[in-house]
C-alpha cells in the first residue's frame, strides 16, 4: 500500500527565512513558488536579512537578492522584475541595477506605485545570478512594525513567479537610540507558532511595543533600551513571558518563547484509509485520522492540528511505522502498518483527549489460486488489442500502478485475439473489483477511486481453485488525451559524435486527459513522428514509430555528415491537437568528421619506452581561452610504447603530454594554435620524455589451459599458459601456479624482449583439496591469468555405503561396526580404511 497521503503530500510548503541584521544592505531569503506558472519559467531568490527603518522617514540602502534558474525560455525572452514593499512602505529613488553576467536590458527606475522596476536580458536558460539595486531609498510608514518585501517576475510570454520575504523592514519609534527584541515562538513539541502576538513593555515606564511572529514563529520588533517584559499571547494557547530582557543601543536581544497548545479535542474519526495489504512484512495498509474541535464562535466543528494520536492493536502481529503522530494544520495524522501474517486485525486509533475510533487491517497472501479470463471487444464485437485489465481488491489501492507494482500478476494485456487472463487471485478476499483501460475508450471517470479515467469498472466473485469467465463490452469515447513528449540521444539530451557512428534516439510519450490535474502515464500504441530540425548530419530523415507497453519506442540514425541537429518527435491526439516536442525536451545531435591520433612514446635516443611505463593525456586547443584544455580521455602506452586516440575531430588542433611512472613528461603538438589542425584520417605524432629509460622486462600471461574446469577430488591436472616478455629488455622472473590464492608449483623463466613460450605444470594432484570453488590461475611479478577450478567430491567406495547412517552419513557407531567386521574377518584392512576416511570427511 502507498505509506503516505498522496492528497496532503502537496497541500503545505515550507520556506525557511533567517533574520539578521548587517549595515545599511538588505539581503533576502526564501523559495518563489509558480503556482500557475509552465516550467518555461523557474526562479527563486536566497539570502537572509532585515532592514531597521525609523517611523515616518527614508533611509537609503542597498537590496541584494541571490536568483536561481532564470530562464529565458529558449526564446532570448526578456525577464521582468518588479520589487513591491509591504503597504506603507515605497521607494522613491536609486541608483542602479547591477548583476554579474547578465545583462540589464532595462535599467531600475521606480513606479507610481513606489516599486522598483528593470528587466534582464539571460543569454541561456537555469541562470543563477545575485542582483543588487544599489542606493534604494526606502521611505518608511509613520506606523511601527514589520513589513514584508515581494520580488515578482515575469517573461515576455507571460510566464510569472512570485517570492514574497517576511519582515524585510522592521519600522521603529527612532526616539533615541534604538536596540531590536528578536527571537522564536513555538509550541511544547518544538513547532513553529505563527501569528503570536508579542508584547514588550520597558519595566520603567510601561512603554509598549508589540508584533506577530511570522509564518516561521519568528519576530523582531525595534524598541529603545531599557529593561522589557515580553509577552506572547495566542488564541488556543498558554501565555509564556520572558523577563527582565536588557536591550542597549544597535544591538539585538534574543528572546525565545515556548507557549503550550490547550487541547480541547471533541471527536476523531477515520478520515481515508487503504485497510489492505499484502501480508509481507513490507505491503503497508495506510489510514489519515482526523481530530476536530468544536468551534464555540462559529458553531461547527473545526480541525485541531497539534495532537497526539496513539496506534494500537491487540494483535503482536501488527507493526506501526510509528505508533505515535501529531495532527498537522489540517488536523490529520497518517499512519501505516504492516504483518507477515494472513488475516484480519483490530485496529484503534486514541487523542489525547481520550476520543478513540476503531478499524480493522486485512493482510492477504501475496498470491492465491483463482482465476478470471475473458475477452474485451467493443459495443460493435470488435476487439479491442492493446487493452489492459487489472484487478484490485476492495479496501486497497484501485490504482493500476500499483497493482502493476505490488501484484503484477493481477494485470494482463489484451491480446490479438481480444483475450485476458489473469491468475493468482486470494479468493478468500470476497469479490475483485475488475478495470479496463483502453486508448479511445476510456470515457468512465473514476479518479476518485483509481485516479484515472477507465474503459469499464466492473466486480466478479471469484472460487479458489477455479476459473471465472468475465468478458466486457466497451464503448468509445472518454476524454481527448494530451500528450507529453521527451527525446533522448544515446541515453542524453545532447551528444558529439564521429561521423559513421550509430546514434539511437528514444522518444517517450505519456498522456492524460486534457485540462486534468492527473499524473501523466506512459502511453502505449501510439503513432509518433521522429524527425530532424537539419537533415544532413542524420540518415534517416524522419521515421514513424508506434510506442510500446512503457510508452518508448527507439529510432536508429546514423551519422553521416558534419554538421548539428535536434531530434524531434510529434504526435496527435483524437482531436487532432498537435504535440510536439519543444526546448530542452528535444535532443541535440553535432557530427564532426573524424580523425586518429597515434605514435610512440621515446626517449631522446629514440628508444620506445614500455607498456604500462607511461600514460598520455589528450588536450584540445580552446580559441575563446587560447589555451590547450583536457578532454578527460588518456591512453595507457602499449607493448611497443605506442597510445592512439580516435573519434576525434578533424580540423581541431590537438596537444599529447606523456608521463611516465617516475614523474618525467614529453609534450607534442599537433601543429600551431591557430594552423588547420589535424585532417581526416589517422595522423602520426611521436613524443619525446628526455632521461626516459626503457622500463624493464614485462612477462604477460595468455592462453591459460584449462580455463573453467571441474574434476573430481583426488584427480590430476595439468596445466599451461604462454608468457611473453612485453619489455624492451631481457629478463629472468619466476611464473607461478596457484590454487586459492596459494602457490602449488612455480618454475623460472628467461626471455629476451618481444619472446614467447609456453609454461606447463603436469600432473597437479587436487586430493588436499576440499570440495569447492577456487580461483586458479599462472602468475607473474607482472600480470595474471586465472579461471575457475572446481573440485567435487571422490566417488566413495561401495563397502561405505554399508556403515551409512540414517542421514546417509559414517558416525562413530558405523567405524565400531566395521572394526567389529574386520576382526570377524568379514572385511579387509582396506576396506576398514575406506570407512575410516568416509568418517574423517
Amino acid at each position: 500500500m502507498t505509506n503516505t497521503n498522496e492528497k496532503l503530500r502537496s497541500l503545505f510548503l515550507a520556506a525557511l527565512m533567517v533574520i539578521s541584521v548587517f549595515g545599511g544592505t538588505v539581503a533576502l531569503s526564501g523559495n518563489a513558488a509558480a503556482a500557475n506558472a509552465p516550467a518555461s519559467l523557474q526562479f527563486s531568490a536566497s539570502g537572509n536579512a532585515d532592514l531597521s527603518l525609523t517611523a515616518g522617514q527614508s533611509s537609503s540602502t542597498d537590496i541584494t537578492f541571490d536568483t536561481n534558474n532564470l530562464n529565458d525560455n529558449n526564446s532570448g525572452q526578456t525577464v521582468e522584475f518588479v520589487v513591491s514593499a509591504q503597504d506603507g512602505v515605497e521607494f522613491s529613488n536609486l541608483n542602479s541595477v547591477n548583476t554579474n553576467s547578465v545583462s540589464v536590458s532595462q535599467n531600475g527606475q521606480v513606479n507610481n506605485d513606489g516599486d522598483i522596476t528593470f528587466s534582464l536580458q539571460p543569454s541561456s536558460s537555469n541562470v543563477d545570478e545575485t542582483i543588487t539595486i544599489d542606493g534604494a531609498v526606502v521611505e518608511a510608514p509613520t506606523s511601527t512594525g514589520n513589513y514584508n518585501l515581494t520580488v515578482n517576475v515575469t517573461d515576455t510570454g507571460g510566464n510569472n513567479a512570485e517570492n514574497s520575504f517576511e519582515d524585510a523592514f522592521v519600522v521603529g519609534t527612532g526616539s533615541g537610540d534604538q536596540g531590536f527584541l528578536s527571537g522564536r515562538i513555538s509550541d511544547q513539541n518544538n513547532n513553529d507558532v505563527p501569528n503570536a502576538n508579542i508584547t514588550a513593555v520597558r519595566t520603567s515606564d510601561g512603554l509598549t511595543f508589540t508584533t506577530d511572529s511570522n509564518s516561521n514563529g519568528e519576530y523582531t520588533v525595534a524598541v529603545e533600551p531599557g529593561d522589557y517584559n515580553v509577552t506572547v499571547e495566542r488564541q488556543g494557547f498558554t501565555t509564556a513571558q520572558a523577563a527582565n530582557q536588557a536591550v542597549t543601543s544597535n544591538r539585538t536581544t534574543t528572546a525565545n518563547l515556548v507557549i503550550t497548545r490547550n487541547i480541547n479535542a471533541d471527536d476523531i474519526f477515520i478520515n481515508e484509509s487503504d485497510s489492505a495489504a499484502i501480508a509481507d512484512d513490507t505491503d503497508e495498509v495506510s489510514y489519515t485520522v482526523l481530530v476536530t474541535t468544536n468551534d464555540t464562535e462559529n458553531g461547527s466543528f473545526v480541525p485541531l492540528d497539534g495532537v497526539d494520536i496513539d496506534a494500537s492493536s491487540p494483535s503482536s502481529n501488527v507493526n506501526f511505522t510509528s505508533t505515535t503522530e501529531t495532527t498537522n494544520d489540517s488536523g490529520l495524522a497518517t499512519f501505516t502498518a504492516t504483518s507477515g501474517q494472513v488475516g484480519e486485525f483490530n485496529i484503534t486509533f486514541t487523542d489525547q483527549a481520550g476520543n478513540t475510533v476503531n478499524t480493522t487491517a486485512t493482510f492477504r497472501e501475496a498470491r492465491g489460486n483463482a482465476n478470471i479470463q475473458g475477452e474485451v471487444t467493443d459495443n460493435e464485437s470488435n476487439i479491442v488489442e492493446g487493452a489492459t485489465v487489472y484487478a484490485a481488491y476492495p479496501g486497497e489501492n484501485q490504482t493500476l500502478a500499483y497493482a502493476q507494482e505490488q501484484a503484477p500478476f493481477l494485470v494482463s494485456p489484451v491480446n490479438s485475439e481480444g483475450k485476458y487472463s489473469i491468475e493468482g487471485i486470494t479468493a478468500s478476499e470476497g469479490p475483485v473489483n475488475l478495470y479496463v483501460k483502453a486508448n479511445g475508450f476510456n470515457r468512465l471517470n473514476e479518479t476518485s477511486s483509481t485516479g484515472s479515467y477507465v474503459a469499464a469498472n466492473e466486480s466478479q466473485d471469484v472460487v479458489a481453485n477455479a476459473t471465472e469467465n468475465h468478458d466486457f463490452t466497451v464503448f468509445p469515447g472518454g476524454p481527448a488525451q494530451e500528450f507529453r513528449l521527451n527525446v533522448t540521444v544515446n541515453d542524453e539530451k545532447s551528444i558529439e559524435v564521429a561521423d559513421g557512428s550509430t546514434v539511437i534516439a528514444e522518444v517517450t510519450v505519456e498522456s492524460r486527459p486534457e485540462a486534468s490535474t492527473e499524473a501523466f502515464q506512459p502511453a502505449p500504441n501510439q503513432e509518433v513522428d521522429v524527425s530532424l530540425t537539419n537533415n544532413l548530419p542524420l540518415e534517416p530523415n524522419n521515421a514513424t514509430v508506434t510506442t510500446g507497453p512503457d510508452g518508448t519506442e527507439t529510432v536508429e540514425f546514423q551519422a553521416t555528415e558534419s554538421g548539428t541537429t535536434n531530434v524531434t518527435a510529434e504526435t496527435n491526439n483524437s482531436e487532432d491537437d498537435v504535440y510536439n516536442t519543444t526546448g530542452s525536451q528535444q535532443a541535440e545531435v553535432t557530427v564532426f568528421t573524424s580523425a586518429e591520433l597515434t605514435g610512440d612514446v621515446v626517449n631522446e635516443d629514440e628508444e620506445e619506452l614500455a607498456r604500462g611505463q607511461a600514460t598520455v593525456e589528450l588536450f584540445e586547443y580552446n580559441g575563446t581561452s587560447q589555451e590547450f584544455e583536457s578532454t578527460g580521455r588518456t591512453s595507457e602506452i602499449g607493448t611497443t610504447g605506442s597510445y592512439v586516440f580516435t573519434n576525434l575531430r578533424s580540423g581541431n588542433v590537438y596537444q599529447v603530454v606523456a608521463e611516465t611512472v617516475t614523474g618525467l613528461r614529453g609534450t607534442a603538438t599537433t601543429g600551431p594554435a591557430t594552423g588547420p589542425g589535424i585532417p581526416e584520417g589517422t595522423t602520426t605524432n611521436d613524443i619525446v620524455v628526455v632521461g626516459a629509460e626503457p622500463g624493464p622486462a614485462d612477462f604477460q600471461v595468455s592462453d591459460l589451459n584449462p580455463q573453467d574446469v571441474t574434476v573430481a577430488q583426488g584427480d590430476t591436472i595439468t596445466v599451461t599458459a604462454n608468457i611473453t616478455n612485453g619489455g624492451l629488455v631481457e629478463g629472468n622472473k619466476t611464473v607461478e601456479f596457484r590454487v586459492g590464492g596459494t602457490t602449488l608449483r612455480s618454475q623460472p623463466v628467461s626471455l629476451n624482449a618481444s619472446e614467447t613460450t609456453q609454461v606447463r605444470f603436469e600432473n597437479i594432484s587436487t586430493t588436499d583439496l576440499s570440495p569447492g570453488n577456487y580461483t586458479h590461475g599462472v602468475y607473474t611479478a607482472d600480470d595474471s591469468q586465472t579461471a575457475t577450478l572446481t573440485v567435487e567430491s571422490g566417488q566413495s567406495p561401495p563397502i561405505v555405503d554399508e556403515y551409512r547412517n540414517a542421514n546417509g552419513v559414517v558416525d562413530q557407531d558405523g567405524v565400531l561396526d566395521a572394526l567389529v567386521d574386520f576382526n570377524s574377518g568379514e572385511i579387509t584392512n582396506d576396506q576398514v580404511l575406506d570407512v575410516l576416511v568416509a568418517f574423517n570427511s
